[in-house]
């Protein structure tokens, strides 16, 4: 694979607590951006060719609740219905997930993960854990244990307090939050 070369950002780090130099900080962005996202896709690409990590995600977040509307889907996604609503579309035309309406409102269509999807779901992460158990071999335990505190800091300052404080704002906007479980 090739590398890319990193463009030169003009914005200076100016933060004294940095530890590390500008070089490595663009490096870092670089892991995050391209080798990171590299390592995902070719895991799926083993165990869910047919999807894409867009649409892999989707069915992570179906997998941890009974259901969701599309519109929660969207949100959370960050996307607009209609963009979710067609990454759902394939997703049920693969019979991965599944509509449904609430019984409450008929009106709306909730979506649902099939037991296809969560195996295919299940199977991936059991991947994913190979591949991180793969790249831990080449670290010290010391270095282990540092790469896991490295990303929990990095997913606790990216979701502080992640969908749990948009559960106290919208009570009925999502289900259970989704929260990564400590290893």
């Amino acid at each position: 694979m090739e590398t890319l070369t990193p463009t030169p950002v003009q914005t200076p780090i100016t933060n004294d607590i940095i530890a590390i130099n500008a070089e490595q900080v663009h490096r870092l962005v670089e892991i995050v951006i391209f080798k990171q996202r590299h390592l995902m896709t070719n895991i799926l690409k083993r165990t869910l060719s047919e999807i894409s990590l867009t649409q892999f995600i989707l069915l992570e977040l179906l997998s941890a609740r009974e259901s969701l509307s599309m519109g929660q889907l969207a949100k959370f996604m960050g996307h607009t219905t209609p963009a979710t609503t067609g990454l759902i579309e394939r997703l049920v035309t693969a019979n991965l997930v599944e509509r449904a309406t609430m019984p409450t409102d008929r009106r709306q269509i909730l979506i649902k993960i099939t037991p296809r999807g969560a195996a295919l779901v299940s199977q991936a992460k059991q991947e994913m854990i190979q591949a991180m158990c793969a790249v831990a071999t080449k670290l010290t335990p010391e270095d282990q244990q540092a790469w896991y505190r490295v990303n929990k800091v990095i997913h606790e300052y990216l979701n502080p307090d992640g969908l749990r404080r948009e559960q106290r704002q919208n009570k009925e906007e999502l289900a259970p939050a989704v929260v990564l479980a400590d290893v």
